[in-house]
């Protein structure tokens, strides 16, 4: 599957629908059609999904409620075994995962109002009736996860997947560009890092006096991820944080403050919540230094004379990004950018930012932009220049292109085939019973009636 923004926006528009109309269907006479483990699947459940389904036209008409129990069934099996393993998501995972869920929803819909009309629901009664399927949802996914995170692709695996394709059923790969930037920060004066680090002392000192860290965090915190949720993060291992955050962060005792930590991200103080086992979780605050306008100005005069060299040939974009470009992920490769989708360094038009897709769909092969005010990985102000390195029309795909979408295809294959295998052993050992009226269903996998 090709995970583009499209994708992405009708993934979580179909996930929310189905779980916030589901809710809307329990109004009508009830019952239980399926048991798994000490879970039920309740006909609303079923019928409120299956509604959206066919919305999107993704399954025929004679066999979606099969095709939907089947993924309620299989979605039980894995949360019943996040239980037997002790698996666990807390509700400040659920509600981050809800609120990245939610603004996502917004910035493509308008606004919270949109969200409103379109679901005919309060953004209040959205959030509730959510909750619960995203932490059953998370649930699946981390067993999932475990199932098949680790599987190794060899080169005679690929081969040998694309040796029995169909050629007649190969994808048709968009048009794709290979993508080199430069990127300079504006340079931030020691005075506007002094001035940071004074208000997140005088922040410290009024939470030693006894105000709260999280009413300060929702007032000042520069993190909007975790500003509404008084700066608080989540249960998170050591290596989910960047270093000086965690090391810090690992030497407090639960309810202590940390003194000023600085990171890529900016300057924080940290308050440890709670400590289990090798997780943590935490709140902070977050401040960025600003920058001066005629930091602004200097760095885009640098960067249009940059620019310029290399359009006149006095410098390569290759030799220009390892020069100048202050993008540790991209210099050393000459600016070359990697897709976070796929690992490749191929993108598509829609895997761009909007503001990035629209200079790229003006550039020639070669032609260098002018200067664009973006944001770094890190939610800092950059400015940038691109340059299509090279443009690869629309295709069929092939191993000699395309040898990266094979690679991801074959282990596709593979994590389906270790999935399949699991839920055969877990139909097997685990308590089902589902509804006779269900018992003419061709379901995919064996062994649902017992």
């Amino acid at each position: 599957m090709r995970y583009t923004k499209k994708t992405l926006l009708a993934t979580a528009i179909l996930t929310l629908a189905c779980w916030v109309n589901s809710s809307a269907q329990k109004v009508v006479i009830d019952k239980n059609i399926a048991t798994v483990g000490s879970d039920v699947i309740l006909l609303s459940e079923l019928e409120g999904q299956v509604m959206q389904y066919r919305a999107q036209g993704m399954f025929a008409a004679k066999d979606i409620h099969c095709k939907v129990l089947e993924e309620m069934l299989v979605q039980k099996l894995l949360i019943n075994q996040a239980k037997i393993d002790s698996i666990e998501v807390t509700q400040s995972q659920v509600n981050q995962q809800l609120d990245q869920r939610l603004n996502y929803f917004i910035s493509n819909i308008g606004s919270k109002e949109a969200v409103e009309r379109y679901f005919n629901k309060t953004m209040y009664d959205i959030k509730k009736d959510l909750r619960d399927a995203i932490k059953k949802q998370m649930l699946a996914q981390r067993v999932q996860m475990g199932l098949v995170e680790n599987i190794d692709i060899s080169p005679i695996d690929i081969t040998r997947y694309y040796s029995k394709i169909d050629k007649d059923s190969l994808p048709i790969i968009p048009e794709q560009y290979e993508i080199q930037q430069i990127t300079l920060h504006p340079e931030r004066t020691k005075k506007a890092i002094y001035d940071v680090k004074q208000k997140l002392l005088d922040l410290r000192k009024r939470i030693v006096d006894g105000e709260r860290f999280e009413t300060l965090a929702v007032l000042y915190s520069e993190d909007q991820g975790s500003a509404t949720r008084g700066g608080e993060l989540g249960f998170r291992s050591k290596n989910e944080f960047v270093k000086p955050f965690s090391d810090a962060a690992w030497s407090l005792r639960p309810g202590q403050v940390s003194n000023i930590v600085e990171t890529e991200f900016g300057y924080h103080i940290i308050q440890v919540i709670d400590k289990k086992d090798d997780r943590l979780n935490t709140r902070h605050i977050l401040m960025k230094p600003k920058v001066k306008p005629e930091a602004i100005q200097k760095t885009k005069i640098k960067l249009d004379s940059i620019a310029s060299a290399i359009r006149m040939d006095s410098i390569s974009f290759k030799h220009a990004a390892y020069r100048f470009s202050d993008d540790k992920k991209t210099y050393l490769m000459g600016g070359l950018l990697v897709n976070p989708y796929t690992n490749s360094t191929r993108f598509e038009k829609d895997q761009l930012p909007a503001s990035e897709a629209f200079i790229i769909g003006r550039l020639k092969e070669g032609e260098v932009s002018d200067p664009f005010l973006s944001k770094d990985q890190h939610g800092k102000d950059v400015y940038k220049i691109l340059s299509i390195k090279s443009k690869i029309k629309t295709h069929t795909a092939n191993i000699d292109e395309d040898y990266d979408v094979f690679i991801n295809m074959a282990r596709k294959e593979k994590q389906d085939d270790i999935l399949k295998e699991w839920i055969a052993d877990k139909i097997t050992t685990t308590f089902i019973k589902i509804d006779p009226e269900y018992g003419k269903c061709e379901f995919e996998h064996e062994g649902w009636f017992k």
